[in-house]
């Protein structure tokens, strides 16, 4: 990340949500500094409280296809697909 760029000065996990970790990162950003591209990425992830808070928050969600599960906007990596027909990661 660019220096003087917007980020999380609060040196914790973010409660243990997306969300919260979101909403900790916006709330440290001083006025005039430069928006940076927000992007969540996540091995897994069940979303039950839907994607559309999440993607109100990030630019872009990237999630794997290791848990089957409907994702709405999220963007599925293909990695369990490609290990099952041995192809490199």
């Amino acid at each position: 990340m660019r220096r003087g760029a917007c980020q999380a000065r609060a040196r914790r996990d973010g409660g243990g949500t997306f969300l919260g970790l979101a909403d900790a990162v916006f709330l440290n950003c001083r006025a005039g500094e430069p928006r940076v591209r927000r992007d969540l990425y996540v091995t897994h992830g069940l979303f039950t409280q839907g994607t559309e808070a999440l993607l109100a928050r990030f630019d872009h969600v990237y999630c794997t296809d290791s848990i089957a599960a409907e994702r709405p906007g999220v963007i599925e990596v293909k990695v369990c697909e490609r290990l099952l027909k041995g192809e490199t990661i």
